[in-house]
């Protein structure tokens, strides 16, 4: 029988002094503090078994819990384990050298307690209450200064049985904590490697990852169920692939070099969610979904220049290309918006318009599938990347007009500029709906997509509109900072310290603070938490500031959007096996500014060498390159 648990530390009057995860992987450290007495609380789950299934989304676990006490004088604290299935009774029980928590009935073990020789466990009066089983129980005893005191907490998931304890008893906190790091280092190992002079940062790099890699649910040898996030929503098939396809798969997975795991999501997606006629659906049938799919498969092909995994997906990704062309077709027989599609825009937003959002990445998916199909050597690339080319400049038309046709908007510095409608067809700002279609899903993802110009009078007027009007009142960022349209826009547009305002925002508000939990809401709705999208939209920004390729000129630029602080003197930078379309890119950075000096140490890459290689020193204290030497020689060509 399986049974959700409820484990709460009983201290009444303590004080809490914070909440971190340690060197950024799933290792919890909370502090308390009462009458003098501290306690560091450390958490994480293991495998209850030394080997467990390679793939297997119901591994029997264990989240064990240490809490360590110090000061001096007599301490009492206490623990209640919960139950939510009812008609189950724990009780405790003593055996030598611990205590266990059992059901009354089966016998089998809820958790168990290994308290050290100066705390004596003691049960509290026991509770009847059918409707909400649960036990409490103390840890009583003595410190002494200088001495620490210890009460590790196993609790299992699923239950124990009597018969088969022995595994649980084994547990040893110390070796499961190694064997839990050494997991999480592992996997980091595999992947790209980004640090900078910024624990924060780093830390937040670091859980990226296993916020991700938690997400799927592996139900057998050929189904995975990818939910949007835990727990609010579905946890059953793939609802959201936008955002696992494009924020999970491309802007995580892909960036950093985990190419395999993302493959065999887009290989979920596409058996869960594709119709017949090659069609993406998911929850609410968004338009973006199937240009997305695109979007990202072409992505992680540019970047890996894996063929046989491209090969792999190319049957389905085709028919989902080929559903795309149809639409773009029909959408060139249109009156009222010649050369756009007509689509739901997005699960709060079901009316079938000519939206901003889906035509941007019709746009861009067929812009960059058609890449990717070029450099596979595919027959259709041509005409895919013509369709592409027709489309960008329809839309760009289409919503140029629909901008001189509506009303202008007003800046906080009391000018006037032009208005860019979220639907080409309606030539004012929704207010009567107005987050979902004018923000969330608005307009400004055309100039992150480079669907139209991000660079061009579109673009800038979008921008302003969305800095000082729609961003206020926790809107925006502060909202649901997955969309976080505008920070890539200022990058195309060379504007770094707009961008890297965004990287700070989006840290400030798209993540619990220290826990660095990822957020869909910052404010409001709680429930729905720890989506990794939110994870790859700051991680697609934070490697672009560091290495991009978004001039589109077969140009790698390095450095574009460091901040200032991190080449300090003696400050150093370091990227290595960082994907992009020309190959992987290693490289550091090492200040010593206050010598004059700033050096560069980089591997260029070899599987498609980039025409043109940028590199950016921003100085701490703004000053303007004298010289440059590169590979021992004097380099005239700079831009100081």
């Amino acid at each position: 029988c399986h049974h959700k648990f409820r484990l709460a530390l009983l201290w009444p009057g303590s004080q809490w002094m914070g909440h971190r995860i340690i060197d950024g992987l799933p290792v919890l450290a909370t502090t308390l503090e009462r009458d003098g007495h501290r306690c560091e609380i450390e958490q994480f789950a293991a495998p209850l078994h030394d080997n467990p299934p390679a793939k297997c989304g119901e591994v029997a676990s264990v989240f064990l819990t240490k809490a360590s006490f110090t000061g001096t004088g007599p301490v009492r604290f206490g623990f209640r384990l919960a139950t939510e299935n009812p008609g189950r009774f724990p009780e405790l029980r003593g055996q030598p050298g611990r205590y266990s928590v059992v059901d009354r009935e089966t016998g089998a073990t809820w958790l168990m307690i290994e308290a050290d020789n100066s705390f004596t466990v003691v049960a509290r009066p026991s509770i009847a209450d059918v409707k909400d089983p649960r036990l409490e129980f103390d840890c009583v005893g003595s410190l002494k200064a200088g001495v620490t005191n210890s009460v590790v907490i196993k609790l299992a998931s699923p239950v124990v049985p009597a018969d088969a304890i022995a595994p649980l008893e084994e547990i040893h906190y110390p070796r499961a904590r190694a064997a839990t790091v050494k997991y999480w280092e592992e996997w980091l190992a595999q992947g790209a490697r980004f640090e900078v002079p910024e624990k924060s940062v780093n830390d937040l790099f670091r859980a990226n990852l296993w916020h991700a890699l938690m997400l799927p649910r592996f139900r057998d040898s050929d189904r995975i169920d990818l939910p949007y996030s835990n727990f609010a929503y579905g946890q059953l098939n793939a609802d959201w692939p936008i955002n696992q396809a494009v924020y999970v798969d491309y802007m995580l997975y892909g960036l950093r070099g985990h190419f395999d795991v993302a493959e065999e999501e887009f290989a979920a997606m596409y058996r869960s969610q594709q119709k017949p006629d090659g069609r993406v659906g998911g929850y609410a049938d968004w338009g973006v979904y199937s240009p997305g799919m695109l979007y990202s498969i072409a992505q992680n092909f540019l970047l890996s220049g894996d063929r046989a995994s491209f090969e792999r997906l190319l049957p389905a990704s085709l028919k989902a290309l080929n559903w795309c062309l149809k639409e773009v077709a029909q959408g060139q027989q249109a009156k009222d918006a010649p050369g756009l599609t007509v689509a739901p825009l997005n699960d709060l937003t079901h009316a079938e318009r000519a939206w901003a959002f889906p035509n941007g990445y019709f746009v861009a998916g067929l812009d960059l599938f058609g890449q990717a199909l070029a450099a596979f050597g595919h027959p259709r690339a041509a005409d895919v990347t013509a369709a592409a080319e027709q489309m960008r400049a329809d839309v760009t038309a289409a919503f140029a007009r629909a901008s001189v046709n509506s009303p202008v908007v007003q800046l906080a510095d009391g000018t006037w500029i032009n208005h860019v409608p979220c639907d080409a067809l309606t030539p004012r700002r929704m207010l009567e709906e107005w987050y979902p279609t004018d923000v969330d899903c608005g307009p400004l993802h055309m100039a992150r997509l480079a669907a139209i110009d991000p660079r061009g009078w579109l673009a800038t007027a979008m921008l302003n509109d969305h800095e000082d009007n729609l961003f206020l009142n926790q809107w925006g960022m502060a909202n649901e900072p997955v969309y976080n349209q505008q920070a890539t826009a200022y990058l195309y547009r060379d504007e770094p310290e707009a961008a890297i305002r965004a990287l700070y925002s989006m840290m400030a508000r798209a993540f619990s603070h220290h826990q660095l939990t990822p957020l869909e809401h910052r404010w409001a709705w709680g429930q729905y938490y720890m989506p990794p999208s939110t994870d790859g939209a700051w991680f697609e920004l934070y490697r672009n500031m560091l290495v991009n390729e978004l001039s589109g000129d077969d140009t790698l630029i390095i450095g574009q959007a460091v901040p200032r602080a991190w080449l300090a003197d003696g400050k150093h930078i370091t990227v290595g096996r960082a994907p992009t379309c020309f190959g992987p890119v290693s490289f550091s950075m090492d200040s010593r500014a206050g010598a004059g000096e700033i050096s560069v140490a980089l591997d260029v890459p070899v599987r498609r060498p980039p025409a043109t290689l940028l590199v950016r020193l921003r100085h701490p204290q703004r000053k303007p390159l004298q010289s440059v030497i590169v590979n021992d020689r004097a380099w005239p060509d700079f831009d100081a």
